[in-house]
Formats: C-alpha cells, sequence, structure tokens
C-alpha cells in the first residue's frame, strides 16, 4: 500500500482528514468536543485501490462548573445548582451523602442545572456530588457541602421555684443535628448572662439576679454556622 487517510466525523460532519504515512500505526486527534460520539476511519490506499475500517469512541464529559448548595433559611431542604459544562450531555447524577451514607441518588435531564432535596435533617451537613453522563461514561466527580438550618428547642420553661434571685430554664431538645445551646439571660434589651450548653444537656440555671425583675431568656440552636431560637420569659420573685 502507498498510505493511509485517517478521518474522524462527528454525526454526518467529517472534522479531521488527513493522510499518513504508511510506516504510520497511530494517530491522536485533539481539541475534541467533552462527552461527544465520534466516528473514526482508517483508509488503506495502495495506487486506485483502498480499503477501510471504522470503530465508534466517546470522549469523556467535562464536569459541571460552580456547584453551589444552599439552604435558603430553610431547616429540612437543600438547593443545588451549577453552571452547564461545555459539549454533549445526557444526564447528570446528582448524590446526596450525609455522615458518609447515599441517602439520595437522582438522575437529572440535561436541560436541567439545578435541584431541591427535601425531607433532610434539620442541623445536617451534606455533601452534595454531582456527575455529568454523555453515553454512559462518567465526568469527574464535582462536590459541594451544605447544611440545612438547626431546628429550633420547643417546650420552653422558665421558673423562678419560689426564690427571689433564681431561675431555672429546660427545653425539649431540638430534632436533627445540634452542635451547641446558647442560652441567652436579658432584661430591657440588655444582656446579662450567656451561657454555651452541651448537645446533650437541655437544662440550665441563673443565680444572683435581681428579686421581681421580669427576664427574657433566648435559647439559641447552633449546627455550623447557621442557628435557631426560641424564647421564654419569666420573673423572680420578690423579697
Amino acid at each position: 500500500w502507498d498510505h493511509y487517510v485517517v478521518s474522524l466525523g462527528h454525526r454526518s460532519l467529517t472534522i479531521v482528514n488527513r493522510a499518513l504515512a504508511k510506516e504510520a500505526k497511530e494517530f491522536t486527534y485533539t481539541d475534541l468536543s467533552p462527552g461527544r460520539k465520534y466516528t473514526a476511519n482508517v483508509t488503506t490506499i495502495s495506487g486506485d485501490l483502498s480499503n477501510w475500517t471504522s470503530i465508534v469512541g466517546h470522549t469523556v464529559p467535562a464536569q459541571v462548573m460552580s456547584l453551589n448548595v444552599a439552604n435558603q433559611g430553610t431547616t429540612n431542604s437543600l438547593f443545588t445548582n451549577w453552571i452547564r459544562p461545555k459539549g454533549d450531555v445526557d444526564s447528570y447524577q446528582v448524590l446526596v451523602i450525609h455522615e458518609n451514607v447515599v441517602i439520595k441518588n437522582e438522575t437529572v435531564p440535561s436541560d436541567t442545572n439545578k435541584y431541591h432535596f427535601q425531607s433532610l435533617k434539620p442541623g445536617g451537613l451534606y455533601s452534595v456530588v454531582v456527575t455529568t453522563i454523555s453515553g454512559g461514561i462518567s465526568s469527574r466527580q464535582v462536590i459541594a457541602e451544605g447544611r440545612t438550618v438547626p431546628s429550633s428547642v420547643s417546650g420552653v420553661t422558665v421558673n423562678n421555684s419560689g426564690r427571689s434571685d433564681y431561675l431555672s430554664v429546660s427545653w425539649l431538645p431540638a430534632a436533627g443535628d445540634v452542635d451547641s445551646y446558647m442560652v441567652k439571660l436579658s432584661h430591657g434589651g440588655r444582656t446579662v448572662h450567656v451561657l454555651t450548653i452541651a448537645k446533650s444537656t437541655s437544662e440550665c440555671s441563673f443565680n444572683t439576679l435581681t428579686p421581681g425583675r421580669l427576664y427574657d431568656v433566648t435559647i439559641t440552636t447552633k449546627s455550623g454556622k447557621y442557628e435557631n431560637q426560641s424564647f421564654g420569659q419569666e420573673r423572680t420573685g420578690k423579697q
């Protein structure tokens, strides 16, 4: 034979068409579109005669860009969005992982660049993993973290126990994941005491207070950088 002709096409469009010396054994196609199906043809030329063979290949799809995860102020939802990658996309696989367990596994069509996850745990830290799929081939994974807002405590009880300088505070633990509680005692808009309470505890007390004074209690649930609040109020006993 005299030489080879290699060509590369996508659908009916020929992208590359090049003659190679008969000693050639390989050729690399570059600058192709991610996630695209191509047909490569190799034609053997000998005088006026030729014979050819073809093979189909698929480039790896590109990963999504600017993956963002936000709770939008909710205790049980996360909203994720991304920028569509270059090239061809059939669909996206979107995973939600909590404490190393996959709890959501969704397939999202290629014309969508966002997803809303519901029924999540308040205060939970989640990883969202998005993978581009094209021709059954997966891109590199893109990962972003997001946390739901923690829930507020319920059943707040403030009691002076008949004492003039003392208030006890108790509550029912917040549902979901909690890092700690902060209990603030204030009067007339001014903070009197602040206590940080372990998540395993649901009560605290304040001493050396002023008799007959009305105090406001704020219980803040903390999880990561997010928080939620509940309130109570009580007056110390008179001397």
